[in-house]
């Protein structure tokens, strides 16, 4: 498998300055804006089915949950684009417990819809998981998201991050600059 990531796409007139030194900018097409968002509503549709609550105790206001699930499915495609597996991304399943990563197997993509957002991780992620950070920002009708970082999930569970500050849920709360940058790192650890 190749990493596209060398040759990153799309992202010289974004006009968002990074907001954690060496991220990534990746300036989401409208092609991939109606795919992100189509796989957020039917991750909603599922959950709404099945009755099953947010995890983590995520808020339940159905409004908030919606888009949620629509920027994480946007970051998911960002990151699976950039490593070149956008073809492998599993948009929605059944079962989420059994799939082996976000977009790769231990790859897991959080997002945040801050320009502040930190890199959130609970007591049960997997500790041999690498996690990734990416922040949406809007700027004139474009969503750009920005690839923060990643680390390994069991390096962000440090006693001094937690109880986060969340304010619905305890979690452990990643500063930015303990995140590796870029996707360089994460190549390398997954070939």
């Amino acid at each position: 498998m190749g990493w596209p990531v060398d040759r990153l796409p799309r992202y010289g007139s974004c006009q968002v300055k990074p907001t954690v030194p060496g991220s990534l900018l990746y300036t989401i097409t409208l092609e991939e804006r109606a795919r992100g968002l189509r796989v957020g509503n039917e991750r909603q549709e599922y959950h709404d089915k099945r009755g099953t609550p947010n995890a983590y105790g995520l808020s339940a206001e159905r409004a908030y949950s919606l888009q949620i699930n629509q920027l994480g499915a946007l970051a998911e495609l960002v990151i699976a684009t950039l490593l070149g597996c956008e073809d492998e991304w599993v948009e929605c399943t059944n079962d989420y417990q059994q799939l082996p990563g976000d977009v790769l197997p231990r790859v897991q993509v959080r997002s945040a819809r801050k320009a502040d957002g930190r890199l959130i991780l609970h007591p049960r992620d997997k500790d041999d998981h690498a996690f990734v950070l990416c922040r949406h920002h809007m700027v004139k009708r474009e969503r750009v998201v920005e690839v923060c970082g990643w680390l390994w999930a069991i390096e962000g569970k440090r006693d001094e991050w937690w109880p986060g500050k969340h304010p619905s849920r305890p979690c452990f709360m990643v500063p930015d600059d303990r995140l590796r940058p870029g996707l360089r790192g994460l190549q390398r650890a997954l070939t």
